[in-house]
Order: structure tokens, then sequence, then C-alpha cells
């Protein structure tokens, strides 16, 4: 596609977007949204090009437009599991196809190397497919195990269940696991996925379970590309990690707010986009305005060359998974600013903290979990909510849409407590 100016492209995806919002509006139906949100996510891509626009400013600004469409995801996704962080992008490319599976099957293998995001494929799937009930977790080591809970108390009467780490499944367990999915499990609404770091086909002849099981659970197969392969698409994901993480300031968001009721007003007055009954144009408009501003402050914690920057990253750091990459690439980054003059900006990286500090995501003093550096980034999270609101629990909890007694419990799991962040009530 070719627009004559890029005033014009932009001008052209945020329509696009108002449409589809607006389609959604009375059906709360997500598997809609994927629909019109992955058609659009394409457009945003590659597939464009601006009259007298370079082809490497054409690619920033088709990330930045990847951005506002990533918030709508988020928002979804977030809504059934709060603490779902970016998926790398690869994992995004294979959704459509795990997508049109995933309503044919009532259960799917998913393979892949430590760390490429099989779990974050397993949410997506389970969100944007519109299952009904919960996401349910569970290791294969807590199957079957001696005096443990019962494989059918572990499950959930609807919804979706992902057991980790399939090779690991001790005999005891494979039988009990079987026995549940050819019983029980008839009558209730589940969809099973179940993620291996094996080569699927190895999981009978070399890892011991069993063919009857092994046919039960992948009865659709996904496998998701090695992390050698993530080094090609590392920039993007630094980019999308990067806006996640970028937070508006209070006194600014009070001026946004402001600025969002003016835009409704004028998108009010508007006649090109059919509009719903009842359609709140100021949650649209924020959106938009919220975009704008955090896009902003990214590109600018990003830079013009983070392409170049990245191209020279190590394959020797791949075994700690892409999370390590990404934290690593924003240690990089967060080391840059540290050294330029500081400056009082109203929009911020929440997540990027003193070097030094030992809770710090990013600090080169302790290791980098495997797993898409989950607890780091969810960790980062919850300092930054801290910090804003004085180290106040129940704040932080209804900010982050979740309990308090829940949030005091992660804090506790990942060591917040008698740090400098967030001290005991």
């Amino acid at each position: 596609m070719k627009f004559p100016s890029e005033e014009r492209f932009l001008q052209y995806c945020i329509s696009k977007r108002r449409t589809y919002l607006r389609q959604l509006f009375e059906r709360k139906n997500p598997r809609g949204f994927y629909d019109l949100w992955h058609g659009e996510l394409v457009v945003s891509g590659t597939r464009f090009e601006v009259d007298g626009v370079p082809r490497a400013h054409c690619r920033r600004l088709g990330r930045e437009l990847r951005w506002l469409l990533l918030q709508d995801l988020h928002r979804i996704v977030r809504n059934v599991v709060p603490e779902f962080t970016p998926a790398p992008p690869s994992v995004l490319a294979q959704l459509p196809g795990a997508m049109h599976q995933c309503r044919r099957a009532r259960s799917m293998l998913i393979a892949g190397e430590a760390g490429v995001g099989k779990e974050q494929l397993a949410i997506l799937l389970h969100v944007l497919s519109g299952r009904p009930g919960a996401l349910v977790r569970v290791a294969a080591a807590e199957l079957g195990r001696e005096g443990g809970t019962p494989t059918r108390q572990l499950m959930p009467e609807r919804g979706s269940v992902l057991i980790h780490d399939l090779e690991s499944l001790a005999p005891p367990a494979q039988d009990e696991l079987l026995a549940f999915l050819n019983g029980e499990a008839r009558r209730r609404d589940l969809l099973f996925f179940a993620a291996t770091r094996a080569e699927p086909r190895e999981l009978v002849a070399h890892h011991g379970l069993r063919r009857d099981l092994f046919v039960r659970v992948s009865q659709t197969e996904v496998r998701l590309p090695s992390l050698e392969h993530e080094m090609e698409t590392l920039p993007e994901f630094v980019a999308d990690v990067v806006y996640d993480l970028v937070r508006i300031s209070p006194e600014e968001l009070a001026i946004l707010r402001e600025q969002a009721e003016a835009l409704a007003a004028d998108w009010r007055r508007g006649k090109n986009i059919p509009v719903p009954a009842g359609y709140d144009f100021v949650a649209e408009a924020l959106s938009y305005v919220l975009w704008d501003a955090r896009r902003r402050y990214a590109a600018e914690l990003l830079g013009p060359d983070l392409d170049r920057e990245l191209d020279g990253t190590s394959t020797a750091e791949n075994h700690r998974g892409v999370g390590a990459l990404v934290a690593s690439a924003l240690e990089r980054r967060a080391s840059q600013s540290r050294k330029a003059p500081r400056r009082d900006a109203p929009g911020r990286l929440d997540r990027s903290v003193e070097a030094h500090d030992p809770q710090s995501p990013h600090s080169t003093s302790r290791s980098v979990p495997t797993h898409l550096d989950h607890d780091a980034l969810l960790r980062a999270y919850y300092v930054a909510l801290l910090r804003e609101e004085g180290g106040k629990v129940d704040r932080v909890a209804l900010r982050a849409g979740r309990t308090a007694s829940a949030v005091h419990a992660e804090i506790e799991r990942l060591e917040l407590f008698g740090s400098r962040h967030v001290t005991r009530d």
C-alpha cells in the first residue's frame, strides 16, 4: 500500500482502528476482536510506503502503530491474566494458525526451547478464543505426586489447562492424567495445552511418555522458532517491551484527559464512521492520546539506532531465553541513559532502575530467569507502582486490578518486602 504522506497514512490507520473498536462495542467477543486486530497488525507492518519518506522511517512508523494495536491486545488479555507480559513477535506470528487449530481441537502440544514464549502463546489462545473459565497452569512435576493433590482436583470445571514440561511427567502421573482425560474430562469444558522443550517425536521414544497419552494431548501441534531465530526480531521485541513499560506521570495524565475529552467531542460530531448507541467516545479518545504520549517517550528512550545496536548481540546469550536478551538490551540502553544528562520528563520507563540495585531486573549482579524473564518484568512492574503509590499495597492492588491479598502474596514471592521500594504495613 502506498500513501502520499505520513499524515494520510496515520489517518488511515487510526480510522481503521476506530472502525473496528466501534464494531466490537456491542459484541464483547474476543474472537471477533482477534480477527479484526490481526488484520490491522498486518497493515501496520512492512506492507506500506509513504512518498518521500525513507524506508527506515517507515519501519519505525509501523513499529509505533504496532504499539497502538498491542495496547488494545494487552488490555483484552490482562482483563483475564493481569501479569501477562509482551509476547515475542514469533509468538504473535504463530497466532493465526494456532487460533485456527485451537477452534478445531481439544488439546494442543506447544513445543519450543526454554524461553521462547510457550506459556504466553497458551495465554493468548485461551483469552482470544473466548474460552469460558480460567487458565490453570500446572507443572508436570506437580501431577501424580505421592500424597499430593489428585489430578482431577487440580483441574477446573471449565476453561483451559496448561501443563508445563510434559517430558518430565512421571509414569504414575501419566496414568492418572490419561485416566482423567479419558474419563471425567469429557464432561468438563476444558481445552488442554501441553508445553515441552523436547522434540515432540522424541517424547515417546526417549522421554518415556505413553503413546496413547501423547496422542491424546497432541491433537494439534505448534512449534515455536528457536532462540537463534529470535535474534532477527529482537529489536522489535525490545521496542514492544519498552513501550509497554513506559508510564505517564499523574500530572500529565490530567492534561491528557482534557485532550481526550476535546478529541472525543470532535469525534462525536464526525459522520464518517457509524456509531453504536451509547458508545464511549472519551474512552476511545483517551486510549489514542495515551498511545500518542507513550510512543513519543518510548521512541526517545529507544533512540534512532536500536536496530544497529542490537545487531551485535551475542548469540551466546541465547541459552538464557528471549527475556534475558531483552533485559540485556534494556540494560545497555539504561547504561547509556545514565551517562547522558538527565532531563525532567513527564513520561518515563518505570522499570529502568539503578544498575547496582540487587532487585533490578536488569542488574548484572543477578541471574536472569530463562522463561521470558517473567518474574523480572513482573518485579519491575510492582516496583514502579509501589514508587508511584508511596509503598501503599492497597493502592497498587487497585491499579493492578487485583485484590490486595493477591498483590501482597505476589510482592512476598518476588522478595520486595524489606527493599527500599516497600515496607510491610
